[in-house]
Parts: C-alpha cells; structure tokens; sequence
C-alpha cells in the first residue's frame, strides 16, 4: 500500500539522522576541548575589536556586515543585531553608500589593500583615514574583506590651520615693504620675496639665491657683518640691525637698514635665519637736507642780534644762540650741564613768566609779553619776549622763543618823558604863577576894602568872608597840583555810586541848559574809593560835557558792572571786577590829533579853566588802581569811560544820623613851626574857649607834654603839623608821645594830602587829620569830635 511505504521511508530516514547525530556527538565530544579554546579566541578577538577606539568591521563577498564593533555601533547609530546582514546602502545616505560600496568592490575584484579618507554618518560629520584588507579562502579567493577606520577630524582641522597660517606667513612675506630672505648660518639664502629681488634689481630668484648677505654688501661695510651671524646662533644677541650701503645688480648701491634675527626651529631642525632690508635712501636724502636745513638756520641764529632759546617739554634750555648766550652770561658747558628758562626771569615776573608758558603750551597764541630777565650775575634788563610751542604729531614737546633787550628803548622812552615832563613843567609854572596871582590879588583886594571899611566904621563881614573864599580856592587848587604831581593818595571809604553820580550830576548842572539821563544798573556794585576825589573826577567830566554843548542838550551818564576776564591793550586793567561809568555828551568832539593831549597839564581848547580838569582826573583814577578812556568822533560828541575796582564783598555803610555842631574845647598843644599860622590858630582855639599852648617841633612838643602831665594839667588834644623843616615832625613824634601816654588825643595836619600818613592816619597812631589850609569850622569840628570821642 502506498501509505505503508511512506511511512516506512520517514522512519528510516529519522533512524539515519539520529544515527548521525549520535555520530556528531560522538565527533564533538572529541573536540570540545579544541572548540572551547576556539570559543574562548572569539571572544577575545570580539573584546579587543569592542575597545579599539577605531571603527571596525568584516563584511562578506557581497558587501553585507558579518562583525562590527562597539565604535562602529556608535558611529552607524545601531546595534549590532541591526547591523549584522545589511549593506552600505541600507544604513547610509546614497553618497556615503555609493563611496563606501565603490572602495569594497575595488578591494574584492582586485585583492588588494585600500586606504582611503571618508566621511562616516556620526552627529558631527567627522572625517576618518580608513584601511580596508581583503579576506581570502583556502583557494586564495577573496571571500570578504576587514575595515579600520581612525577619526582624523582634528588632525585634519590642525593640518588645515598649519596650512592657512602657511599661506599667511607666505603672504606676508611675498608682499611685504621690505626686502625679506631666510637663509642658513653661512650666509646661503634658500627663500627670497620680490620686494627684496626688485631693491636688488634681479629678476632671477635663481641668480639672487646664489649670492650672500656679504656679497650683496658695499666692500666698505662687509666687515662690521664678520661674526655677526655666529654671535645669533649662540644667542649673545637677539638681533642685530644697522645701516649701510648695499650693492645692486647694476652696480649701484643704496642705503639700507638691515634686520636680522634668527628663525626659532626644533633642535633637530637647522638653524636657519631671517634678513629684513628697508631701503632708505629717501630718509638718508631727508636726513641730509634736514641737517643741511638746520645748519643754515643755526648759523643764521647764531647771525641774529635777537637772542633766541629753545627747551623741553620741562622748561630745560636745549638751545640757546650767540646772542643769548652773551645776554644772559652762561656758558655752553653750563648750557650743557641743564638750565631751566624760569631761572633767567626776575623774581617778581617768575609766577607770570611760568603762566604765559603754560598758556602757549596749551596753544595760545599769548603775543609779544615784557618781562625783566636776570642775568647769571644778577643783573636785570628789561626785555620784550616772544614764544611758541614745538610741536610734534600735534604733541607740544617744548618751547621755542626769543627776547629782545629793550633798555635803550626804555633809555630813549625816558628822555621822552623828560622832554616832555619839562614841557608840562613850563606850562604848569606859568598856570600856576598866572592862578596864584590871580587868587592873591582878590585876596589882597579884600583885605585893603576890609582896612577901607574898618577906617571908615563899616561892617568888615562881607570883605573877609570873600577874602576866605577865595583863599579856599588856592586850597583846591593846591589840591589839584598836589594830585597832578603825586597822586594825592586816597582816602577810601566804601561808597554808593548811584547817590555820589547824582548829587555830583545835580550840583554841575545846576542852571544850565544841559539835563542828564541815567543808565544806571540796579544791583551795581559799591566801590571803595575817595569820595571827594571821584566827585571831582565826575565834577570835571560833566562840566567839560555841559561846556561842549553850549546850546544845551542831554548827558547820558551810565553805569555798569563789568568783569575784566584779561588784561589788554586797550583795557590795561588787572583781572578782576570793576565799575564802568561812562558821560556822553553830542557837542562838537574832539580831533583825534588832540585826543592823545587832553590829560597833559593845562592843556584845554576853551576860553574858561586852567586846563588841569582832565590831567586831575587821569591822575586820581591811576591812583585807584583804575583805567580812564574817551571815545570821540569829531562832530560825534565825546564819551568818557571810568574803570573802578569794586568792591564786592563789602557794603555801604549806613548814613550816619545828623546833629547839631558843638565845638568843644580844652587844653589844646598846638606844634607848628609857621608864626603866622600859629597866632591864627591860638587866636581862633582861644575863642572858642581853649587853653593853648605852642611848641616849635617834636621835642618842645613832648618836653611840653611831659611837664603838663607833671604839673597836674595835662593836654586834651595835640595838633601837630606833620612836616617840620629841620626839626621833629609829626610823623617822628607820634611814636615817642604815645610812649609818654598811649592814650594821647593826636591830630595830624599838613598841606601835603600825598603823604601816606593823611590817608591812613590810623595806623600811625593819630586819633584824625586835617588838611590845610582849613577855615576854623573844620578845625573845631576835628578838635569836638577827638574830644568827645568821635575820631
């Protein structure tokens, strides 16, 4: 049947394989030991691959994945149960694929090893050096092939970086300014740029290789080079540079400045080294013309009767010409040895001297200064002075200047002024001797009337009341001389401007057919000044205003306050705050050939005056510290400019209340040395109920003081004149009677208002002062308030 001999076929068939199996069992129970060893190689040889740090694999004759290591794993991005039967083009990108398969099939057709570089599908796109080697069977066909791939990303990255800075340091050299060339401890160049082939005039890098530092240099120069390689190579220098004259292709030559240094290497490297040449040929040609340049100008300097000087950046003398060498009275070895410019100014000018400096090193332009510059012996000269600063880059690194001695000028200014002084002199003799005469004429005038009168029983009031006034008008005009003259120091007080312009205003034009308009600001500083004497100056400008407009019209009087920040020409003021008052009038102006005349003594254009008005004016102003101007056009009218120092940290003092006059008395010491001054004076004391005795000068005057105290009566009040001719005056006595009694009531008086002691009679210890000639109303009122404790 045929179900029975199926059946039978299968179970011989199951007896012939477990036949075999038996047998296999049989053959592997022989062998276990070898397969264990086998087992255990394996395993060692899948341990070694898993550490490797180096991509592996085996693939089979068809490119399929047999072995793959832990590297790999990562690298593909999955396990080996992934892997193990795919190829290339099921795990890769096509590209990678296709570059990886093609490298295979080169290894299995030809047998061959490869080596190749590739990039494998890791997260950063590394790139890897890999070797792949063909697996042959017993035959000696391939039958598979074994991959080794080793990360040589960074080592390509390094590669990369040594070949840009290559090409830097290539670029660099090839187009450098300078002449460059490496070359070896014997002088042999291996490397040249063009720059240095073109300073040489070769074309043939070939030619120019052949050829020394030594043969390139001028014969004249080679032997400063011997050794010069040698002593870098064992490093007793870092370098070596300096110039000389180099030989060209064509046999000319040029001046070069040459570097050399040598070239850091690895010690098994040889030692090489590297050669910079700059041509300098144009700065040797502008070297020379600058050297050329300058002796030409120093010999020029030296030629220049001006003294010239140079210094530093601190003030040290760097240069100094024949001139002011001689000038000042160095010599060139103490020249040499430092001297500073400061040193060379007067003490006095050193601090504006050092100023002018710093302003010109700032960049001011500061203009021709005077100066009084002192000579190494001590000796002083004045000197106008000029300087500007050396600049370099912008930068100033000194000063450079000159001064002219200027005495002869000084010398030939004061001749001037002599002439000119003896000019003024001559005018105001004959001003003086025509208004003295005049002032002595009415004075003797009224006096004979009064002698007419008193024959005659009339009343004698009215004539020596005239004769008074007019005895008080020599006193104003001594006044005036005496300011002329010197100045008449003032006696300052801290006054309001506003109220002395006003009532100075009111009394000039008072009558006339002149009015003034005010411009005056609100918040004007006070001035310290002397009331009297700038109520003149005001008094004089106004009437000379009111008498340029003899058909009347308006005076602008204004007045400001005004910040001086320099000192100019035209404002010859110190820096500071000052009041500026001006008076305008529109009359008829003054010529300009005049304008420089007006403040010269009795010089006037009008028919009235004695011409001093101006001259009074000009002289009070210089006396307190201030500028007088005028501006004028003719037909233009005149302006007249007052400059007041102010003072701005003090007030004006509150009016004082006004009471009655009383004329107090007591025993009075009265020393002067005028006769006739001295009847009057004891005559009209004694009237007013004085005791009063008299002594000639200093000495009387105490011997007379001594023997009062003595005698239990001792003097109220002392009136001394203050100048004496040939004997004790005030001045010399003061000091002595306060010793006798430091609690003396002093009065000092005197006809000469110059003096220092009448404008601060304070500080030499009298109690007031008195001017003469004085009417007996001031003379009481001086002695009442020393008296009663007022002076």
């Amino acid at each position: 049947m045929p179900g029975k001999s199926v059946n039978t076929k299968t179970e011989q068939r199951v007896r012939d394989l477990e036949k075999r199996v038996r047998g296999l069992k049989r053959e592997l129970a022989g062998r276990e030991p070898e397969l264990e060893s086998l087992t255990h190689q394996v395993q060692l040889a899948y341990a070694i691959l898993d550490n490797v740090p180096s991509f592996a694999t085996v693939k089979d004759s068809e490119g399929r994945y047999l072995l793959v290591n832990k590297e790999a794993q990562r690298i593909i991005g999955k396990s080996s149960a992934e892997i193990i039967g795919r190829t290339p083009f099921e795990l890769y990108s096509e590209a990678i694929a296709r570059k990886i398969h093609e490298d295979d099939l080169t290894v299995l057709r030809k047998g061959v090893t490869l080596t190749t570089e590739e990039n494998l599908p890791d997260e950063a796109g590394r790139q890897y050096f890999t070797t792949k080697v063909p697996l042959f069977d017993e035959a000696g066909k391939t039958k598979g092939l074994i991959g080794l791939a080793v990360d040589i990303s960074e080592l390509k990255r390094a590669q990369e970086m040594l070949a840009r800075r290559e090409a830097h340091l290539s670029a660099i050299f090839n187009n450098a300014a300078a002449g460059m060339a490496v070359g070896t401890p014997e002088g042999k160049h291996i490397r040249v740029n063009s720059r240095m082939l073109t300073m040489f005039g070769y074309e043939d890098e070939g030619e120019f290789l052949k050829l020394s530092i030594l043969d390139l240099s001028h014969p004249d120069f080679r032997k400063e080079y011997s050794g010069v390689l040698e002593r870098l190579s064992n490093r007793e220098i870092n370098f070596y540079k300096t110039e000389k004259v180099f030989l060209r292709r064509d046999g000319g030559t040029f001046w070069g400045e040459i570097y050399l240094s040598p070239i850091p290497v690895s010690p098994d490297e040889e030692e090489l080294f590297l050669t910079m040449i700059v041509d300098i040929g144009e700065r040797k040609r502008a070297e020379k013309a600058l050297r050329e340049s300058e002796e030409r100008f120093r010999k020029l300097a030296e030629m220049l009767p001006e003294s010239i000087l140079e210094t530093d950046i601190g003030g040290r003398i760097t240069f100094a010409n024949r001139s002011a060498i001689n000038q000042l009275g160095f010599t060139r070895q103490e020249l040499a040895n430092g001297l500073k410019i400061t040193d060379f100014f007067a003490s006095e000018d050193v601090e504006a001297a050092t100023r002018n400096i710093t302003d010109i090193m700032r960049g001011e332009n500061v203009g021709l200064k005077q100066f009084t510059i002192r000579r190494v012996d001590g000796s002083t000269f004045p000197a106008l002075v000029h300087a500007t600063a050396i600049l370099e880059r912008d930068i100033p690194v000194g000063l450079r200047g000159f001064f002219i001695d200027i005495t002869e000028r000084f010398q030939l200014e004061e001749e001037r002024r002599r002439s000119s002084n003896l000019e003024a002199v001559g005018l105001l003799a004959g001003g003086i001797a025509h208004d003295f005469n005049n002032i002595l004429a009415s004075i003797v005038g009224y006096v004979n009337m009064a002698q007419i009168a008193g024959e005659k029983g009339e009343e004698l009031n009215s004539f020596l009341d005239s004769a008074e006034s007019v005895a008080m008008r020599a006193k104003n005009l001594t006044q005036q001389l005496l300011t002329f003259a010197k100045g008449g120091v003032p006696v300052k007080a801290v006054v309001s401007l506003p109220q002395l312009i006003g009532n100075s205003a009111g009394i000039s034009l008072i009558g006339s057919n002149v009015r003034g308009e005010f411009n005056i600001d609100d918040d004007l500083w006070p001035a310290e000044i002397d009331e009297g004497q700038i109520s003149q100056v005001l008094n004089n400008l106004i009437i000379n205003a009111k008498q340029a407009m003899p058909d009347g019209g308006v005076i602008r009087i204004a007045a400001k306050n005004l910040i001086v920040k320099k000192s100019s020409a035209l404002l010859p003021l110190k820096k500071g705050r000052y009041l500026k008052i001006s008076v305008e009038d529109s009359g008829t102006g003054i010529p300009k050939e005049q304008r420089n005349k007006i403040f010269e003594p009795y010089f006037t254009t009008k028919t009235e005056g004695s011409g001093l008005g101006l001259t009074t004016s000009y002289s009070i102003i210089r006396k307190h510290d201030g500028f007088i101007d005028v501006e004028s056009e003719p037909g233009q009218g005149a302006t007249f400019h007052l400059y007041l120092p102010a003072a701005v940290d003090k007030s004006v003092p509150p009016p004082e209340e006004i009471e009655e006059k009383t004329y107090a008395s007591g025993r009075v010491l009265l020393m002067d040395d005028e006769r006739d001054l001295v009847k009057a004076i004891t005559g009209i004391l004694e009237f007013f109920g004085s005791d009063v005795e008299h002594a000639r000068d200093g000495r009387e005057a105490l011997a007379k003081y001594k023997s009062g105290i003595r005698s239990g009566r001792p003097f109220d009040v002392v009136v001394m004149d203050l100048t004496i001719p040939g004997g004790m005056g005030g001045r010399e006595t003061i000091g002595k009677l306060l010793e006798i009694d430091p609690q003396a009531k002093v009065i000092v008086s005197s006809g000469y208002s110059e003096d220092a002691v009448m404008a601060d009679y304070r500080d030499y210890g009298f109690s007031y002062a008195i001017t003469k000639p004085y009417g007996y109303k001031e003379l009481m009122e001086a002695i009442s308030m020393v008296l009663l404790g007022r002076g």
